[in-house]
């Protein structure tokens, strides 16, 4: 969504696009923090988009999954921190890699497949 996923109502209506579409099992959203990322209007920003994603998210029928890389500072790992608690309390689970993600959510697909065959 780039820019304009800053905005939680295209944020939303983009997750539940997503979430009808029958070629789609599952989104992952990514989200990458910088220290700028703690300046206004930046983290307003990012904790409206996360009120949205858990909001939305409990109509939702597929799941999903974040991706959330920060640059390690200590400040921006400490505001990590806590939206990764607030996605993993709302059932969100949380990965620090796109690799990281993929590869569980992978073996969740092939878990699903394996259970459809049997």
């Amino acid at each position: 969504l780039s820019v304009s996923g800053w905005n939680p109502d295209i944020l939303s209506k983009t997750l539940e696009a997503v979430d009808e579409y029958d070629g789609v099992d599952f989104t992952l959203v990514h989200m990458g923090l910088h220290a700028g990322s703690l300046a206004p209007p930046f983290k307003q920003w990012i904790i409206a988009d996360i009120d949205a994603l858990i909001k939305t998210k409990r109509n939702l029928n597929k799941p999903v999954v974040m991706v959330l890389v920060d640059d390690h500072v200590p400040e921006v790992t400490k505001f990590s921190f806590s939206i990764e608690e607030r996605c993993r309390q709302a059932g969100i689970p949380v990965f620090p890699s796109f690799n990281r993600g993929a590869c569980a959510m992978s073996r969740l697909v092939q878990y699903y497949d394996g259970r459809q065959l049997s």
